[in-house]
């Protein structure tokens, strides 16, 4: 089967990574090759099949340049998955780029990747892509590819070795060993909590586990000490209860990753909005246990942050999630005894903390317990006013500010400009950052004249990420502009929805500039803006059940299967 797309492609900006070992080598070498545009790129794979003794497990990726000249590159495991991928998430960003260019472009494949949370099948493309370019590159410069690396021996480039699963739990060191003198590996990925995993579906672990797990490491260590790099693979076998779990015999708790908080207060939103549809019972324990995790990892001034952290920050983008949901789960009957609390702790943060006065709008992140003392933002003002609204608090003061604050809001949908709003972005952020800090460390009368410089920039770097993230300031303003109702929401209505209506791609999707998280992100923010006229209510009425739910009490759902 082979699949073939000509899409447009779109730039991503330019981050920081590990420089690779090739670099130097590889600049050298594009400079000889003629120049070039991506035409075209295919994909070809073997369907699995019961009727095929050996199906071959393997998906090819082919990179044809405007020249004629083209490179073959290969991955393994699900083949389809990794066939649509490279279709509707690598091509586009490919499509008339300059093949010669393949640090930047593995650089942007991974931004984008890392953003979407890449598990296996993502990293894989990227391999298929990076090695698809490189022998595109030996073919225009008529030399094979490890001379463009630095030849068949190149010590910068270490060996690793991947796929050693249980196998390993028995004899770690022999099989590093051998892998070493046969191979030269440096580097191993293990997954020694698969077994745990598994036998308690992701749910806890016991600190019997966690040893079982360690042991297999401390013996790599004991004999390799720190000759050669472990990774762990996880195999998405934990769920989120999972972080819950405490090491009892160490006395410390699991690392809750950057984006849980995120991902938690969405998930628990959802439930909670589920079950009030449905009432079925199994959605009803997943929400009181999920509203417990939010109350737990709120903080002493009520906001939140990245991993439920109790840290000097505060972020008003995770506080956002979690309001959201702690609001649906109270509608849908959530009987945790701390809700009403939290609820009145997150009204107090978003009055006093998040809440710039001097501007009269809502900041992204600042230190808890004190004033605060960055510039207002669009996403975070309409974000923080639409959680006054749904937590009954739609006549205080600080959403007739927000309110005010918002109607500078321009929802125009970006194109071409979005790549260089993104990278002008980069330098206003870290010019406001560096400002910040030395307004930080100044003293006396430059003390004021400093922090009034970094605000400035702050606000010019806020600005320009307004443009480059859009569809998420949209999605609350929106919401809260709705929730006012009258001219507010009509002005609003008129200009948010014929641009979204005209910016739809013909099988339904949308994709938004730089930073918009790819397709699924960008479309379901813009269906859940379109779904405002009958989705909501304002925060002032009784949501009512839906009309074609007949449930009126807990229900336990059974599958028969015969």
């Amino acid at each position: 089967m082979i699949h073939s797309c000509r899409k447009r492609g779109h730039m991503f900006h330019r981050r920081d990574f590990i420089a690779s070992a090739a670099a130097a080598a590889l600049a050298r070498a594009a400079t000889g090759a003629p120049a070039m545009r991506i035409a075209a790129i295919e994909t070809l794979y073997w369907p699995d099949s019961a009727h095929v003794p050996f199906s071959p497990n393997w998906t090819w990726v082919r990179i044809i340049s405007d020249r004629g000249v083209s490179g073959v590159g290969e991955t393994y495991s699900r083949n389809p998955v990794q066939a649509e991928l490279i279709h509707t998430a690598v091509a586009g960003m490919l499509l008339k780029r300059d093949p010669r260019d393949i640090e930047r472009i593995w650089a942007d494949l991974y931004h984008r990747f890392d953003y979407q949370v890449a598990g296996g099948a993502e990293m894989r493309v990227l391999s298929a892509v990076d090695l698809a370019l490189w022998d595109l590159l030996g073919k225009a410069l008529d030399a094979p590819v490890h001379r463009l690396l630095g030849g068949k021996a190149n010590p910068r480039i270490r060996v690793y070795n991947t796929c050693h699963g249980q196998d390993f739990m028995k004899d770690p060191v022999g099989i590093m060993r051998g892998l070493m003198d046969r191979y030269g590996v440096q580097a191993i990925k293990i997954w020694p909590f698969d077994a745990a995993g598994r036998r308690a579906g992701g749910q806890y672990i016991t600190p019997a586990g966690i040893e079982e797990g360690l042991a297999p490491v401390r013996r790599l260590r004991d004999s390799f000490g720190g000759a050669i790099d472990i990774l762990l693979e996880f195999h998405s076998l934990w769920n989120l209860p999972a972080l819950l779990v405490q090491r009892k015999s160490a006395g410390t708790t699991v690392a809750a990753t950057v984006h849980l908080a995120y991902r938690h207060g969405i998930v628990t939103y959802a439930i909670s909005e589920g079950y009030a549809l449905t009432k079925i019972m199994a959605l009803k324990e997943a929400m009181e246990k999920a509203v417990q995790y939010i109350i737990d990892g709120q903080q002493p001034q009520g906001g939140f942050n990245y991993g439920y952290s109790k840290g000097d920050r505060f972020d008003m983008s995770v506080s956002g999630w979690q309001f959201q949901a702690l609001k649906a789960a109270k509608m849908a009957g959530c009987t945790n005894e701390r809700l009403d609390d939290a609820i009145a702790k997150g009204v107090e943060f978003l009055k006093r903390q998040a809440f710039n006065a001097s501007d009269g709008g809502f900041v992204y992140a600042d230190r808890p317990g004190q004033p605060p003392t960055v510039r207002a933002s669009m996403s975070m003002t309409g974000a923080g006013t639409l959680c006054l609204q749904l937590l009954g608090y739609s006549k205080a003061p600080e959403v007739r500010a927000g309110l005010k604050f918002l109607e500078a809001a321009v929802c125009e949908w970006p194109k071409e400009q979005a790549a260089r709003d993104a990278q002008a972005y980069v330098v206003l952020d870290e010019r406001a950052k560096q400002l910040e800090e030395e307004a930080r460390k100044a003293q006396g009368e430059a003390k004021a004249a400093a922090e009034e410089k970094a605000k400035e920039a702050r606000a010019a770097a806020n600005a320009r990420k307004a443009k480059t993230a859009a569809v998420y300031a949209w999605y609350y303003i929106t919401q809260a502009k709705f929730q006012e109702g009258g001219g507010t929401w009509e002005d609003w209505n008129r200009m948010f929805a014929r641009q979204l209506i005209a910016n739809q791609h013909r099988d339904g999707h949308w994709e938004q500039g730089e930073w918009s998280q790819g397709p699924v992100y960008t479309t379901t923010m813009c269906v859940l803006m379109l779904e405002v006229y009958y989705r909501y209510l304002p925060t002032y009425k009784k949501v009512e059940d839906a009309p074609e739910v007949k449930a009126t009490s807990d229900t336990d759902v059974s599958v028969d299967i015969t």
